[in-house]
């Protein structure tokens, strides 16, 4: 009977340790595919914060355009009303050269 419950004992542990290393992996995967994700959604935002000047008609402005489209993307951003969008959006901002 000891060497069953030896045996038992060592099939839970390699269990255990393969059901970790499945977790691990999976968690490894999990993570390359949202990055891959973040890393999309940042590059697809820089191309439309890049390219505003294209998108948003030209109003009456006085001074700078650059300094303009600017200040329309902060003030836009602001009243989109998604906290983590709008940190994200400003984030992507900030990395931009002024447009």
């Amino acid at each position: 009977m000891p060497e069953t419950s030896e045996r038992n004992i060592q099939a839970a542990e390699s269990l255990q340790k393969r059901s970790r290393l499945l977790r691990e992996s999976s968690v490894r995967r999990a993570v390359k595919v949202l990055e891959l994700k973040r890393d999309r959604i940042r590059e697809e935002l820089h191309q439309v914060i890049s390219h505003i000047a294209l998108l948003v008609p030209l109003a009456d402005m006085a001074g700078d355009s650059a300094e303009f489209y600017s200040q329309l993307l902060q003030d836009a951003v602001e009243q989109v009303g998604d906290e983590a969008f709008t940190q994200l959006l400003m984030q992507v901002l900030q990395e931009l050269p002024r447009l």
